[in-house]
């Protein structure tokens, strides 16, 4: 399960989501576990898998680029709390994470490092 928090770039509003699947699909397209409606964003943009520490990213082959902490990803890259995802205008920032790794044992993240005080992580309004 991951918790998400979504944002275009430049503006203070922010939406979050929760998605009860261990592996889920960012994209434009409608069947995507989480929409992004931008043009600038492909129809199955990437994925998140949960895995132990963290979350997967796979590029799905985007047509401008999935950015983990102002780095293009070429290859499968570890998202952790800190980390900060960029698909088009939109920003991303996974704030829970819970799921099963292959061995069985429950992978359980609850509160990012920068959850408190002051709650905010550098670089995000609120």
């Amino acid at each position: 399960m991951f918790t998400i928090t979504v944002g275009r770039i430049g503006e203070h509003s922010r939406k979050t989501r929760t998605l009860s699947a261990r592996e889920i699909t960012l994209g434009r397209d409608s069947g995507s576990d989480l929409v992004l409606e931008d043009e600038l964003v492909s129809r199955t943009h990437c994925r998140l898998v949960a895995i132990a520490g963290g979350a997967l990213l796979l590029d799905e082959g985007s047509s401008n680029g999935t950015w983990l902490n102002r780095k293009r990803v070429e290859r499968p890259e570890l998202v952790t709390f800190d980390d900060e995802l960029v698909i088009g205008p939109y920003t991303l920032r996974i704030q829970s994470l819970v799921g099963r790794c292959t061995t069985g044992h429950t992978l359980a993240h609850r509160d990012p490092p920068w959850a408190h005080p002051g709650g905010l992580p550098p670089g995000m309004a609120a």
